[in-house]
């Protein structure tokens, strides 16, 4: 015991220094699209096109993203034969709702703000993070557990996890009572 405690003291301090500090991102990061249809020829779709999830849209208003269905994969800016789709480094993708995901070109993302007195009552320091395992790698389960550790220094934060989940029946009732509990608690 007294040589994890060494080993953890000699550590030192391993948190990130953001957001007094911007964050180091690897090279290949892709953070918040940039649309600019000026650039694209009438008629042309080929974005909509090579995007596997339908996230792009292409109307009159010029191009539209649905950041809830971008896998940031970079299909539709390699299809685009004019670069009209580039992505920036800009991580900053926190939204309060889901319509705050369809990214419009010329506009912003509505960025979550701070939590309003009436949430902050609700949530107080402690944020609970609902997952359904549906039988994937873990990974997930994963990353929440290392939310409360000391590394992260996120007091407060846990994870409620369902157990791994084959049966399609379960799954939909775990699904539902997922739903209901997070929905019946921002309700109130």
């Amino acid at each position: 015991m007294f040589r994890v405690i060494g080993a953890r003291l000699r550590q030192g301090k391993r948190t990130a220094p953001y957001p007094d500090a911007p964050p180091e991102l690897p090279d290949r990061f892709r953070g918040q699209p940039i649309l600019d249809s000026s650039r694209c020829p009438d008629g042309c779709a080929e974005c909509v096109k090579a995007c596997p999830t339908d996230a792009m849209h292409a109307g009159k208003d010029g191009l539209a993203v649905d950041l809830g269905r971008c896998l940031f994969c970079t299909d539709c800016m390699r299809a685009c034969p004019e670069g009209a789709i580039a992505f920036s480094t800009d991580h900053r993708l926190a939204v309060r709702s889901r319509s705050d995901l369809l990214l419009r070109e010329g506009e912003g993302l509505a960025r979550a703000a701070s939590l309003d007195e009436k949430m902050r009552r609700l949530f107080g320091r402690s944020l609970k993070l609902r997952q359904v395992s549906a039988g994937g790698c873990n990974a997930c389960e994963a990353d929440i557990n290392v939310l409360s550790t000391v590394v992260l220094r996120w007091p407060g934060a846990y994870g409620a996890l369902t157990r791994r989940i084959v049966d399609g029946r379960t799954l939909a009732f775990a699904y539902r009572r997922t739903a209901s509990s997070v929905t019946s608690f921002c309700a109130t």
